[in-house]
C-alpha cells in the first residue's frame, strides 16, 4: 500500500497537533504510550510508520507488544487507515478550545516537566486557571449530606481568596467543591474530565459542565466525540495532582478515584491534607 506521507494545508506545529490527536484516537495507545511516541520517535513519524504497516519502528509500540499485546501493532494500523488526522483534528474545534502539545506555546507550565505529562491536551477556556495557585478537592461519589456541605464551603472559601479549585467534576464530593467555587464568583474552577470536551459526564452535571468551561477551564486528553473508558479515570487523577498545590480529602472509601490522586499527589511531592470524620463512617 502507498502511503502519501504529508498532510496537505498545514503548518509543522498543525501537523504535529493532528498526527497527535489522530494517534489519541487509536485503541491501545495509552497517555504514557503517546508520550514515548511523541518524544522518542516523533508523532508525524509515529503515525506515517503506523500508516505504512511498519509498527515494528517504533520502539514504544514494540515495548508494548513485548509486554503481552502481540496482536496491537497490527490492529493500530487497521485502526490508522480508516482516520483522517486532518478531519480529527477539526473536529476539536469550538469556541474557546485549544488543542495544546507538549512542548509547543501555550502547553500549561504546570504540567510541562511532569514525568506522566500528557502528549496532548485538549483545554476549553481560560488557560490563565492553572497559572496561579490551586487546589484540589477530592472525594467519595456516594459523599453524605455533611460531606457535601464541608466540599462546597471549602471550594467557595478557596476561590474567595484568589485559589482555584481543582477537581474531576465527579458526582458527590468533586462537584459539590465546584459549586462552591462558582458561587463565590472568584478565582476560576478547573475540572479535569476523562472524556471528550464535547460529552458530558455525568449528566448531571450538565449545568456544572458549561459553568466551568465558561468561567473557568476544563481539560481532558481525551479527544472529542470519546466517552470516559474505565481505565481513563485513573489516568485522569495524575492531571489533577499535577495541576495542584494541594489535594484535599474530603470523604474516601478505603479504594477509589480519591485514594489514587492521592498516590500520584505524593509521588509528586504535593501536599496531601484530610476532614476529619466520625471514626464509625466508613468514608471518614
Amino acid at each position: 500500500m502507498k502511503i502519501q506521507r504529508a498532510l496537505p494545508g498545514l503548518g509543522r506545529r498543525e501537523r504535529t497537533a493532528a498526527c497527535l490527536v489522530a494517534l489519541s484516537y487509536l485503541d491501545g495507545l495509552g497517555p504514557a504510550t503517546l508520550r514515548r511516541c511523541h518524544v522518542e520517535h516523533g508523532a508525524e513519524e509515529t503515525w506515517f510508520d503506523i500508516l505504512a504497516g511498519r509498527p515494528d519502528r517504533v520502539v514504544p509500540i514494540v515495548d508494548l507488544a513485548a509486554r503481552g499485546r502481540p496482536d496491537l501493532p497490527s490492529a493500530l494500523v487497521t485502526q490508522a487507515r480508516r482516520r483522517d488526522p486532518v478531519g480529527d483534528l477539526g473536529r476539536q474545534a469550538g469556541p474557546r478550545r485549544q488543542v495544546l502539545v507538549h512542548g509547543d506555546r501555550g502547553y500549561p507550565e504546570r504540567l510541562l516537566a511532569d514525568q506522566a505529562a500528557p502528549a496532548v491536551i485538549f483545554a476549553e477556556g481560560d488557560l490563565g486557571a492553572v497559572e496561579g495557585p490551586s487546589v484540589a478537592v477530592v472525594g467519595t461519589r456516594n459523599a453524605t449530606l455533611a460531606g457535601r456541605a464541608v466540599a462546597e464551603a471549602m471550594g467557595e472559601d478557596l476561590a474567595q481568596v484568589g485559589v482555584s479549585v481543582v477537581s474531576g467534576l465527579a458526582l458527590g464530593i468533586d462537584g459539590a467543591a465546584h459549586r462552591g467555587a462558582l458561587r463565590a464568583g472568584g478565582a476560576p474552577p478547573v475540572g479535569v474530565i476523562a472524556s471528550g470536551l464535547d460529552v458530558v459526564y455525568p449528566r448531571r452535571h450538565a449545568h456544572l459542565h458549561s459553568e466551568i468551561s465558561t468561567l473557568g477551564l476544563l481539560l481532558s486528553e481525551t479527544p472529542a466525540g470519546e466517552r470516559p473508558n474505565a481505565w481513563r479515570f485513573p489516568a485522569r487523577n495524575r492531571i489533577i495532582a499535577s495541576l495542584s498545590d494541594a489535594v484535599v480529602v474530603v470523604e474516601s472509601r478505603v479504594v477509589g478515584g480519591s485514594l489514587h490522586t492521592v498516590e500520584e499527589a505524593l509521588v509528586r511531592g504535593v501536599q496531601v491534607l484530610a476532614v476529619p470524620g466520625h471514626p464509625s463512617s466508613p468514608a471518614a
